[in-house]
């Protein structure tokens, strides 16, 4: 389990492709496990604990050492330790991801069912609108 200076080096490893870490998912509250390959760490995996018992998993591995079998091996790592704090581990995954689902597979998760997420950006001048007509009271 990363604490202390492998905390701290996450940040390397996160700034290699910023837009795969966040959507990754590991955050502050994140228990994480991580792996080293030359004194770096190069794939991590954890969980955040959610109500009702469930541990969302989170998995990231460096680009450069993918494909090596270093996610799943982390990502295991994390799952044994959920079910160790008798948490139920949940995987989620982009349905166009295919390296994920692909992964998520390799480690014994199976398909359970599909939601639908939505992203709502409203246009500056609805929020000015919004923000004005809460600032004058009465009307």
């Amino acid at each position: 389990m990363l604490d202390g200076d492998g905390r701290a080096s996450l940040e390397s490893l996160r700034d290699v492709a910023p837009a795969e870490w966040e959507e990754a998912g590991i955050g502050s509250d994140s228990r994480v496990f991580g792996l080293r390959a030359g004194g770096q760490i190069v794939a991590v995996a954890g969980y955040e604990r959610w109500s009702g018992g469930i541990a969302q998993l989170q998995v990231f591995c460096h680009p450069g050492h993918r494909r090596r079998g270093l996610a799943a091996e982390s990502l295991k790592v994390a799952i044994r330790h959920a079910l160790a704090d008798n948490l139920l581990p949940q995987y989620r995954a982009r349905d166009g991801n295919a390296a994920s689902l692909a992964l998520a597979k390799r480690v014994g998760f199976v398909e359970y069912g599909w939601m639908a997420t939505v992203l709502v950006r409203l246009p500056n001048s609805a929020v000015q609108r919004t923000e004005a007509r809460d600032a004058c009271p009465g009307r």
